[in-house]
């Protein structure tokens, strides 16, 4: 028996936007951080998994995974789409 877990989640903002770079004003060197839309994006994965989730492990089961997007207007690749429902999983 297979256990089926959907998920309805906003697609993910921009994969330019998940790892942002400034430069420290104290030491000169880059400084990477995480931008508030996206960490708002993670928490809204999260909270869905926990909402829905009924207690599955993916570390325990073989996983398959199959997204439908939908948007308004194609403006990027595709393929990134699934990346930071990965990640946030």
């Amino acid at each position: 028996m297979m256990d089926v877990l959907m998920l309805k989640i906003p697609v993910p903002p921009s994969n330019n936007r998940f790892v942002r770079t400034m430069t420290s004003k104290k030491t000169g060197k880059p400084v990477f951080y995480t931008p508030a839309d996206v960490k708002t994006y993670r928490q809204q994965v999260i909270s869905e998994y926990f909402r829905q989730g009924k207690g599955i492990r993916f570390g325990t089961l073989d996983v398959v995974i199959d997204i439908t997007a939908y948007l308004s207007v194609m403006t990027r690749d595709v393929d990134n789409i699934p990346k930071e429902i990965f990640d946030s999983l």
